[in-house]
């Protein structure tokens, strides 16, 4: 069974709490089995706005420095790596075949036993709240894929139009995540409080 959270716009299937797809299988047993939480998430202006305006900037602070920008609008929290990944030849292979190796060796830092994701559902990204591994959709039928599909369009979609917007106007005031967070949360809250203000009317 999946469903669409209406709130936070997330797609959930109690599926996950024992992950059926072999491609997210651990590296051996000593590895918790945390299924597609094994990758290293990014997070845009987009979560950092939404964080922001919900009061939680705090989940992010750890991350919002200069080792973990990976350009002006982005950041990415590395997975926690299994010292027996570093025992493994990796040399030859390309930065995307490195992270798809490590996956299985590799547990998300938001992740919490018999809990899931730690982070507040507004703070995860679109491609957490739309994955949906291939092993579950296959339980549905054509029409329930379907569906799943509009969702994934819709929880995407939200994200790259803020960011569409949002991006120009930055790169504009000449403000980046590495030299200018300060003032990027200054340019949120402003926002924030601005539909704060409407909802209000």
């Amino acid at each position: 069974m999946i469903t669409f959270e209406q709130q936070y716009k997330q797609i959930l299937t109690p599926l996950c709490f024992h992950c059926p797809e072999p491609y997210f299988a651990p590296a051996h047993n000593r590895i918790p089995h945390v299924g597609c939480c094994s990758y290293s998430p990014t997070f845009t202006l987009f979560e950092l706005y939404q964080a922001i305006k919900e009061d939680k900037l705090e989940s992010f602070k750890p991350y919002l420095q200069y080792d973990f920008i990976i350009d002006d609008f982005e950041f990415k929290v590395p997975a926690i790596v299994d010292e027996s990944f570093f025992t493994l030849d990796v040399s030859g292979l390309s930065e995307s075949e490195l992270e798809e190796q490590k996956l299985p060796y590799s547990i998300c830092q938001f992740f919490k036993k018999n809990q899931g994701c730690s982070l507040h559902p507004a703070l995860k990204n679109a491609t957490c709240r739309s994955f949906i591994c291939p092993t579950a959709e296959e339980t549905l039928q054509n029409d329930q894929q379907q569906q799943v599909e509009a969702w994934v369009k819709s929880i995407q979609y939200e994200a790259r139009a803020f960011n569409k917007k949002h991006k120009p106007i930055l790169s504009e005031r000449n403000l980046t995540l590495a030299e200018n967070l300060v003032e990027i949360i200054s340019y949120f809250n402003t926002i924030a409080f601005s539909e704060q203000k409407k909802g209000e009317f």
